[in-house]
């Protein structure tokens, strides 16, 4: 079940790190024994930061659940030049693959679900590659997400 509202923003206030209004393509999957992973699923970015991250997604996930996370990085240029928000959702330039654990869900829009998800022992490579790609933005655009 989904925490309410309030339990959510308590955790916002304590992120140790900044989170940006980004739009990214993301593909996850429940990680269900060790090495073994469900079916992926397509999801949306509505924040990111270099702890965490929070999706849009279909289904309700489970507080406390283990997901690996794939997140399409594309070019900081593509992400401003495109006309729209999917033109910018269409190329990925890079890609880093995070094992995480949820640690919020609200319903969200209807029938979505926002769900934030806290990074855990990223690898040194993944890590480099997000850490560069919310500098990079950061320097272009600097919107820092609020919720």
């Amino acid at each position: 079940m989904c925490p309410t509202d309030h339990h959510a923003e308590t955790f916002a206030e304590r992120r140790k790190h900044a989170r940006y209004s980004l739009r990214l393509r993301v593909n996850y999957a429940a990680v269900e024994h060790v090495g073994e992973h469900t079916s992926h699923s397509k999801s949306i970015t509505k924040d990111l930061g270099v702890g965490g991250i929070a999706l849009v997604v279909q289904e309700e996930l489970e507080i406390g659940k283990e997901i690996r996370i794939k997140i399409d990085l594309p070019s900081i240029q593509d992400l401003f030049s495109g006309e729209d928000d999917n033109e910018a959702l269409s190329a990925a330039e890079k890609t880093v693959t995070l094992l995480s654990r949820v640690a919020w869900c609200r319903s969200h829009e209807g029938e979505t679900f926002l769900v934030g998800v806290q990074f855990m022992n990223l690898e040194q490579e993944d890590a480099v590659l997000l850490k560069d790609f919310l500098e990079e933005y950061k320097l272009q655009d600097g919107k820092v997400d609020a919720a």
